[in-house]
């Protein structure tokens, strides 16, 4: 799993909004476990004050999907031919080639993918994948395995 700061801003505000704490203004340090993640992260920027929270990987794992589940909904998809298919993204000007080769595998000529590809992800679903997934009718990979 790639653990960027930016998942990781994601939940631990809605950890921190959850608690009635003040949301982070940025996240600074980041310390990853076994099966948490530290987390050092400054809520005033004028303020030399940093504030600790521990959080779990496998929220972060969830969010980080969700993310890229709910970017998906956005997109445009164009089927080519058998297994292949155009994902436009209007807003960043964008098309992406998303290959279908079999139940686990989008493969897709997206940075995002390549990036996951290079983290040691076995079957990585970027959101052009996720658009897919929805264009054929699934929410998630998960609905899709199981139908």
């Amino acid at each position: 799993m790639i653990y960027n700061k930016s998942t990781i801003k994601g939940v631990l505000n809605k950890v921190l909004r959850e608690s009635g704490a003040p949301i982070a203004y940025s996240v600074e340090n980041v310390k990853i476990e076994n099966d948490y993640i530290d987390v050092e992260y400054r809520v005033n920027p004028k303020l030399n004050r940093l504030n600790r929270q521990t959080l779990y990987k496998s929220d972060v794992a969830k969010e980080f999907v969700t993310r890229k589940q709910q970017a998906a909904k956005t997109l445009l998809v164009h089927r080519v031919k058998q297994d292949y298919y155009l994902v436009e993204n209007f807003q960043k000007q964008t098309m992406y080639l998303v290959h279908h080769i079999n139940r686990l595998d989008f493969i897709c000529n997206c940075p995002d993918y390549q990036n996951m590809k290079n983290h040691g992800l076995d079957h990585p679903v970027c959101k052009h994948g996720y658009a897919v997934l929805n264009s054929m009718g699934y929410e998630s990979l998960q609905d899709y395995l199981n139908h």
